[in-house]
């Protein structure tokens, strides 16, 4: 099932968390530096307040962090109120601990005389516009980000729900064009073939494992050659990413069939496609890499590569952004893939679904 979007901001997340002492240093500046105060500016003042609004930016953010998914199960105005109410507790009770720390150490914040209950009054006020200014911001920014995810979720299964249709064609063709010559050899790859789309149909999230999309892969590549024979021969060299690693349904699975369909079979001769796949521990980054022959007279653009690749790179782009990439280009009578993708699969969990074959 899809992960429930959250309904409550998360103020452990480092953006939120910035937001918040960047917002309690503004209050610092503009009540620092109004009209009434700026001719007896000093930088000891600002810098005491300013220690003053982190600390209570600090505590407020914590309890938010700490108690955010409780809050989160509540009803949503029960929990905005109590979010609300410890902002305003955290203010006056920091606020009754700095003015008795004032008038103990004589740090000299305070003018003389000040009545301690006006401060704390004024503070309580001021951190309760701010604080429901900005427990309107955090919801604003929450519900907005809800909305593109959607909006990339329905986008990222409208591309999916292009591939399949297009897997389905091909391997139908295959399959027909060997029906009459080897009819058992048929009645397996049909078997292979329902257990491809039972296992693709069964993600509704849109992932699978790395170790699944090679399985696909090698049961496709086995359908390609009931058609293509010894034309077709595939060095699988996978072992190094782990097989738990995620990534989109179907991303690798059209690089195969661009090499098959576009270089191998345009080759009368024939030749192997390589994949080959690296892991780099550091970075937890993951890189594929397919390589297959094309033909001398080919152009440098194969037709019908072109849709399936951008496809994958809009994919990528909705699940990964800018960290995953696809570069793909021809070189020295070869057409090279190479699929690159961040994951956080523990290390050393490849699995023998990436064996050589």
């Amino acid at each position: 099932m899809p992960e429930q979007a959250p309904s409550f901001p998360n103020f452990c997340r480092p953006g939120n968390l910035f937001a918040v002492f960047l917002i309690a240093e503004l209050i610092v500046l503009v009540l620092t530096l109004s009209p009434d105060r700026i001719e007896g500016f000093d930088w000891r003042r600002l810098a005491l307040l300013s220690l003053f609004a982190q600390l209570l930016a600090l505590w407020v953010a914590g309890l938010l962090c700490i108690l955010g998914p409780r809050l989160a199960e509540l009803h949503r105005a029960l929990g905005v109120s109590l979010a609300y109410a410890i902002i305003l507790a955290v203010v006056f009770c920091g606020t009754w601990a700095a003015v008795w720390l004032d008038s103990s150490v004589a740090l000299g914040v305070l003018p003389p005389g000040t009545p301690p209950h006006s401060v704390v009054l004024g503070n309580v006020l001021v951190g309760g516009l701010v604080g429901a200014a900005a427990l309107r911001y955090f919801f604003v920014q929450l519900a907005w980000r809800r909305q593109v995810e959607r909006a990339a979720d329905a986008r990222l299964q409208a591309l999916q729900a292009r591939i399949r249709p297009h897997f389905l064609f091909n391997a139908l063709n295959t399959i027909a064009s060997v029906i009459r010559r080897d009819p058992a050899a048929a009645e397996r790859a049909v078997e292979d073939l329902s257990d491809l789309f039972r296992a693709s149909l069964a993600k509704g999230e849109g992932t699978w494992s790395f170790g699944e999309e090679v399985a696909i892969c090698k049961r496709y590549a086995a359908i390609e050659r009931l058609r293509l024979g010894d034309r077709l021969a595939i060095d699988w060299d996978v072992d190094a990413i782990p097989s738990a690693t995620t990534l989109p349904a179907l991303v690798v699975q059209p690089l195969l069939e661009n090499a098959i369909q576009h270089g191998i079979q345009a080759l009368r001769e024939g030749g192997t496609v390589t994949v080959r796949g690296t892991f780099d521990d550091k970075t937890r980054t993951a890189v594929l890499v397919i390589i297959n022959p094309v033909a001398a007279q080919a152009p440098p653009n194969r037709s019908g590569t072109g849709l399936a690749l951008e496809n994958i790179r809009q994919r990528l782009m909705l699940r990964y952004a800018s960290r995953a990439t696809l570069d793909a280009r021809r070189e020295s009578g070869q057409f090279v893939a190479m699929l690159r993708w961040p994951t956080q699969a523990p290390p050393g969990s490849a699995g023998n679904e990436s064996s050589h074959r």
